[in-house]
């Protein structure tokens, strides 16, 4: 049972992060938004952010470049992070997320890092 819910996680996680890659892609705007004032070329590091998640979710899914992909996810997880205190610092920017809700959001960083490097072992 450990073992199925290991691999459960795992393709979920992986998942998630395909999917949330991809809409980079589909929803920039949205992204650009979110980003700091301060960062340079807004539209390239949305792209670059979702392919690099979309290549991260499938070395993820293999044993051999599972640990690389991990400690890649944790970096991005962090990287992400002024994106996601700028959506905080301007909520009124986003009218389909209450303040309350992007207050909570900046904290899901931590589940996230802790549950990617679960699988570092």
């Amino acid at each position: 049972m450990k073992n199925i819910l290991y691999i459960a996680f795992k393709y979920f996680l992986a998942l998630f992060l395909f999917f949330a890659g991809s809409a980079h892609f589909i929803k920039t705007e949205f992204y650009i938004k979110m980003l700091p004032d301060y960062l340079p070329y807004p539209v390239l590091l949305v792209y670059l952010s979702g392919f690099i998640m979309i290549v991260l979710s499938q070395l993820f899914l293999y044993h051999k470049t599972q640990k690389f992909a991990a400690y890649g996810i944790i970096l991005l997880f962090i990287a992400i992070f002024p994106a996601n205190l700028n959506m905080y610092f301007h909520y009124e920017d986003f009218t389909s997320f209450t303040e309350q809700e992007l207050f909570v959001r900046l904290f899901l960083q931590i589940p996230l890092i802790f549950w990617v490097y679960f699988y570092i072992k």
